[in-house]
Parts: structure tokens; sequence; C-alpha cells
């Protein structure tokens, strides 16, 4: 009997659904089918069998068709609101703006592995075209990859049916409805594609037993890859501080280090490859490195999609049953990739670093060992969830760990970046490159003495402020030098500029950021940082998005207007908070609600408080409360459930010990909280988990429980000052243009396939030999 299926059009129930799932699957099917036969094609050419190139070819042209054409068609079934798929109904609905469909093939697990695959797919047919004597060897590694992707999508497919029809689809969460999310993923995944070909390419060089020549070759992928990685993780940051409200842009949360921990290798790799390309030296290393940063998007893919760290990253996806594949996809890798270096190491050898201490190589040398080092105590705290499991009960660390560990670091960074055009001038004699430095240094130090003045002079940091600000000045002199004479060559030394900037804007935003609470009632005023605010009210309803509080802000007689958004989400069963920030060249003024009154009122339900990461309240109806982290979170991949537990501490009102409240959030939305017994007749239950900032919503009930008869209308917010964060967002800039100057510059360099692109091909000639770049 036909029926209607919701967004698929007349079709029988079971052959219409059915078909729309199977045409999604057969693309997946013929993806992975083609990508083997590419695979097998590119290893038979590794040997006489020469004819068979032309095949792998053939094959990965299908094999990326039906790879980008799965991407495609699922974008298809959530424009056409085909419900009946599982994925489509979880990250989508009837109401989602056309733009933020995007966001949602991408929202979830399998759209972003699928994503993956097909950036990887489109950047192969590149690589072909490039990898010259290469690309037999180089393709069929980077086909692995692809491999791998294709795996995991068969084993969970996106385009699996729902139990039962839906007439509309769960929707998109909140948060992810910004065009930053648009485009920061694909961004993103990109990275994290383009970081394989080095790998690849190393691959290819060991097998070749061709230790030097692969530099050349590879260079522009890596300054592709890391600029890529760059510009997402900061895109990334810039929606967290725009949409989140907690103030920041980087939390050191496992999801986050995932992105930076690859891009820091690749950073390392692209120095490496400097020393390699004018020295020789350092085959091994970069070897070591080209695989390394590979293996730590593989590493960090891991981590934040296998469930492990669900207890510690509120960002960090469930476990969806693909464990064995994320183990195994992790351990061939590093098999492969270490395996090989080790057994080529006795043969792989260049020359001896040496020379005097005080020159741009040796300066290189020690910028590579700093960002390594970087790299791995963020691979440390990152895993030690992992690491402490081993001895007993699984801990965090605290981001002051990162704090303390990187001071040093970016220190060391800034002086090395600072000398770095100095020792760029080999000819010139130490009183001339004295001469040269000596008004960087001197506007520097100008800089550092007002900056001091103005009280910004918290502990070791003047310190690191000087060396930011002599970076900054000693980069832009080299740089407008370089680009006046060959522009192609000035991409590294912007690229210094926008890190020197980055530093600074890090250290300031962040060390010297003022906050203060405000409870302010309707037309009551109220005094932060020099300027008054004055609540006027609410625009909207409570349970619309476009629900902004209005505040006026005014200072030394100017009146501005602020509306940051809060308002009720039936996705997350909670209240949403968006910032207003009012952006300036010294300062920004950050606005972020944190309750309203009439929320209270609303919901209907007294004794709702909300706590934040590792926050204590003395007087929680009578108790004392600490949220001290998640315990474990469960899911059951099957049936779209998730429960989430929170581990309070409680003391007070003769109770004391830990409560262990969950929330179990249902496919259909639904979310249960059982109470929890506290004292008394007391309880208490988890009704909400909020991922940034880091916080749970806990209901209190029984007789301590007064009931709420709030009349007033009265808003809590949070005022923050943030010093000179402008540094980050334009230095961001300057690294990205840098990186696409050194990209092109570094392209210029590539060989092309001496393999005709034609399907006629029988042999493939002998390869042209690639030139070591002198």
């Amino acid at each position: 009997m036909p029926l209607q299926v919701p967004g698929g059009g007349s079709a029988n129930l079971q052959g219409g659904k059915m078909s729309v799932s199977l045409l999604g699957n057969l693309f997946l099917g013929a993806a992975l089918t083609f990508c083997l036969l590419s695979l097998t094609s590119y290893l038979y050419a590794w040997g006489s069998s020469k004819g068979t190139l032309a095949w792998g070819r053939r094959f990965y042209w299908a094999s990326t068709f039906f790879s980008v054409g799965t991407l495609v068609y699922l974008f298809y079934l959530f424009v056409t609101k085909h419900y009946e798929i599982t994925y489509v109904a979880e990250y989508s609905s009837s109401d989602l703006p056309f733009h933020y469909l995007f966001s949602s093939v991408w929202a979830g697990q399998q759209g972003s592995f699928l994503l993956w695959l097909g950036w990887s797919a489109i950047l192969g047919l590149f690589m072909q075209k490039r990898l010259g004597e290469y690309e037999e060897r180089g393709m069929f590694f980077y086909l692995l990859v692809q491999l791998f992707l294709l795996f995991i999508l068969v084993k969970r497919s996106p385009f699996a049916l729902s139990p039962t029809p839906l007439a509309d689809g769960r929707g998109l969460n909140p948060l992810l409805q910004d065009y930053w999310m648009v485009i920061h993923p694909p961004v993103m995944f990109l990275g994290f594609a383009a970081m394989a070909i080095p790998f690849a390419l190393a691959m290819a060089a060991l097998t070749r037993r061709e230790y030097r020549n692969w530099v050349t070759t590879a260079f522009p992928w890596v300054n592709f890859g890391r600029m890529v990685l760059g510009t997402a993780i900061i895109m990334g940051g810039f929606w967290a501080y725009k949409v989140l409200g907690w103030g920041g842009y980087w939390g050191w949360d496992p999801v986050e280090n995932a992105s930076l921990m690859p891009f820091l290798g690749g950073l390392a790799l692209t120095h490496g490859f400097l020393i390699q390309k004018n020295k020789g030296s350092l085959p091994k290393t970069n070897f070591f490195l080209a695989i390394t940063a590979f293996l730590l998007v593989v590493y960090g893919t891991f981590l934040t999609r296998s469930g492990v760290l669900a207890d510690f990253s509120v960002h960090s996806f469930v476990d969806l049953g693909i464990n064995g594949f994320l183990v195994l996809f992790l351990f061939t890798f590093i098999i492969v990739g270490y395996g090989m270096l080790l057994w080529r190491s006795r043969e792989i050898k260049g020359p001896v670093y040496s020379g005097p201490i005080v020159n741009q190589d040796f300066n290189v040398l020690l910028m590579i060992l700093f960002i390594s080092l970087s790299a791995f105590m963020v691979l440390l705290g990152t895993s030690s969830p992992l690491i402490t499991r081993l001895f007993g009960q699984p801990s965090n660390v605290e981001i002051s760990y990162y704090v303390k560990t990187h001071l040093p670091i970016g220190i060391a960074i800034a002086l090395l970046i600072g000398l770095s055009p100095y020792l760029f001038w080999r000819s010139a004699t130490p009183y001339e490159k004295l001469k040269k430095a000596l008004w960087p240094a001197l506007t520097a130090l100008v800089c550092t003495v007002l900056t001091f003045l103005a009280g910004f002079r918290e502990s070791i940091y003047p310190l690191f402020h000087f060396l930011t600000f002599f970076a900054l000045f000693s980069n832009i002199a080299i740089f407008f030098r370089s680009a006046a004479s060959r522009p192609v060559n000035s991409g590294g030394h912007l690229s210094h500029v926008g890190v020197a900037l980055l530093l600074a804007g890090f250290i300031f935003s962040s060390v010297y950021s003022q906050e203060k609470r405000l409870n302010l009632a309707l037309g009551e005023k109220g005094e932060a940082f020099g300027y008054t605010l004055t609540y006027k009210g609410t625009e909207g309803d409570l349970k619309q998005p476009e629900n902004a509080l209005i505040f006026a802000v005014e200072k030394d007689g100017k009146q501005t207007e602020a509306r940051p958004r809060f308002f009720w989400a039936e996705y997350n069963q909670g209240y949403m908070r968006k910032p207003a920030i009012q952006k300036g060249i010294m300062y920004d003024l950050y606005i972020a609600p944190i309750n309203h009154s009439r929320a209270t009122e609303e919901q209907e339900e007294p004794g709702v408080l909300i706590f934040g990461d590792s926050e204590t309240k003395e007087d929680a109806f009578g108790y004392k409360i600490s949220f001290t982290g998640f315990g474990e979170t469960k899911m059951d991949p099957d049936g779209g459930e998730i429960s989430i537990t929170a581990i309070l501490e409680v003391a007070g009102y003769g109770a004391h010990g830990v409560r262990k409240p969950t929330v179990t959030i249902k496919n259909s939305g639904e979310r249960v909280s059982p109470p929890v017994e506290l004292s008394n007749g007391n309880t208490v239950a988890l009704i909400d988990a909020r991922a940034t900032p880091r916080q749970v919503v806990l209901k209190f009930s029984g007789p301590a429980v007064v009931p709420a008869t709030a009349t007033q209308d009265v808003v809590s917010i949070e005022i923050s000052k943030k010093p000179f964060i402008i540094f980050v967002w334009v230095g961001t800039i300057l690294v990205t243009i840098g990186g696409i100057i050194s990209v092109v510059r570094r392209s210029k360099e590539l060989p092309t396939s001496k393999l005709p692109i034609d399907l006629t091909a029988k042999e493939k000639p002998e390869p042209q030999k690639v030139l070591a770049s002198k």
C-alpha cells in the first residue's frame, strides 16, 4: 500500500525507504571496491607491471567519484528531509535554515568521517599529477588511509534506516547553528586529509631507498596541511569565543588538542625540511616527523571518537561500536610507519650538523626542538586519562599544566623568532647584525615599559612582552625588505610576524583578563570597568532563539546597546547563552548572560541550580555541594541513548560523601533524570550537562527547597575585559597569508607526472629524476 514517507514523496513504506538507504550504501560499496582495485593496481605498479599504473588511476577516479558522490547524496537527503534515515533525523529538522544543513551533514561521527574521505579523495587527484616518480608508492600508502575511512563508514553507515517513521527530525544543536560551524569542520578535515600526504611520500621514499629528493615533493604539501590546520584551529577558537559565552577561545580540551598536535608536528617538519634542503642534515628526523605528524591525526581521532575520553571531554564523541576499527587504524600505521623507518634507519645517512651555534640553521634546529617539545607536552596531557588508568583511577590534568609547561616554551620561541632575521644575513658582521637589531630592541623595550606602566606586570610576563615585541618588530623589518625584492620569499617572515602577534595576544587576553558579575533588576544600573550597564528588559520570548537581553552600555557620555542572547532550547532541554561582544583595538568588552529570573518562573521548577566546572556552592539549600567532574558516560549505539553522570561531593544537613546523579537522553530527545537521595527527604537530580562552559544543571527537591516566588525581572551577567585580543585575530590572518605564500613558493618546485593522463596508456615511460633543491 502506498504511504507518504516524510520528505521522501509517495513511496512504498518498505521499498521506498529501503531504496533511499540502499542507494547510499551502494555508493559506499562502490567507493570501497574501486579503492581496493586502485590500491592493488598501484601495488603491482611497484614492480615491472607498469601498465597497471594507468589502471590505478582509472580506479582512483572511480573511487573518488563515488566517495564524493556519497557525501553529495547525504547532503541531498538532508535537503529533501528524508527523516527515515536515522542520521538525517538526528541532526536536522524541517525548520532548520538551509545553510545550516551543511553543518548538519558533518555534525555527527559518520558525516565527519565522510567529509574527511571526500577531501582525501579530491586531494588525491592533485597528488597523482604532482608526485612524479613517487606516484605508485605514494598513492598506495595514501589509499590505505581512505580504505580505513571506508571500512569505518561501511561498518557504521550514515544511511541506516530509522526503526520507526518520523514526521520530523530532532534538529541541530543550537550551539552549532552558526556560520563558523558551516566552514570550520570542512577546513579542519581538509587539514587532516592533507597531513596524510607527507606521510605517504615518506613511506614511498623509504620503500624506494631514496632519502633526499622526496623533501622537495613533500614540502608544499606540509606547508599546505599545517596552514589549513592552523586556520581551522583559530576558526574553532573564534567560534568558541563568539558563541559559547565562557570568554575564552582555547580550553585545552582533548578535541581541541587533537587538531593542535598534528599542526605542531607539521610545523616542526616544515622547519626540518628547511635544514635538509639547505644542509642535507636531519633526514631521519624528517622521516620521523612526517610519520608522527600523521599518526597524531589518527591518535587524536581515536581519543575523541572511541569514547575513552567521554568522562573528561564534553566535546568528545561517544563510542559508536567502531573502536576496533579505530584501534586497528592506529596500530596499522604505527607498525607500517615506524617499522619501515626502523628497517631503513641504518641506510639513512646525512651530514651531521656542524657549524657555529649562533647561525640561522642552529636557530631553526632549536625551533624544531621547542615545537616538538610543545607537541609532546600536549600529547602527554591529552593522554593523561589513559596513562593514569593503567595505575588506578583515571584522571585528567588541570589547565595549569599546559600553562606552566608552555610558558618557557613560548618565551624560547619568541626569542628564536626575534633573532631569526639577523642570523639570516650570513655575510653580515656581528656589529652589522647588532646594529640592525638595535631599533627593534629599543622599540620593544619602549612598548614593554608602556605596558608595565599600564599595569601589565604579572610575574615573568614582562620578559615575555619584551621578547614578543622584539620578534614582532624584527620580522616586520625583514618582511618589508623581503617583500620589496622577492615577494614569493616573504611568506615565512610574514608568518613570524603573525606568530609574534599571536603570542602577545595569548598573554594579554588571558593573563590580564578581568571579570565581574552583576545582578541587575529591570531598570537597574551596574558598574564594571568604567562602564555603566542598565538592564532594559528582554526582546522576544525566552523560548525563542531570537530572544535577547537588552542592556544600555554607557562610558564617557557615549551610549551603545548590547544584546546577549538567552533562550530555551528544546534540543538541549536547557537554556542557551550567547554573549554580546563590543570590539575595540585596546580590548573587547564581553557580556555573557548567566541566568534570568523568568527562566526559573517559566520552568515552574524551583530548586534548580547551575554548577560550573569544579564549582562549590556553600549554601545549596542547606548543603555544601561541589561539582568535581563527570563520571562514566554510556551509550547504546543501537538505541541512540546516552547516559551522563555528574560527580558531586556533598556535606552538611546530615549528609556527606559522594552522589552521582545521572541523566539519560533518549533518541527522541526525552530526558530521564532519576533523583538521588541526599538526606532528610531531600533529593538531587541531574537535568542537564553542558559542553562549554563545562556545567551541570541540578534540580533539588524536598523539604529544604523553598518554591521560587520571584516577582522581579532580574538577570545575572558576567562582564569581562579582554585586552589586546585583536592581536590573536590579526596574527592568525597574517600567519594564514604567510602560509599561502609559502605554499605557492614551494609548489613551483614540484615535479609533474611523466605518465600522460590517457585512458589508452599501456606502459609508463621512465620517470624523470627529481632534482634536489640547491
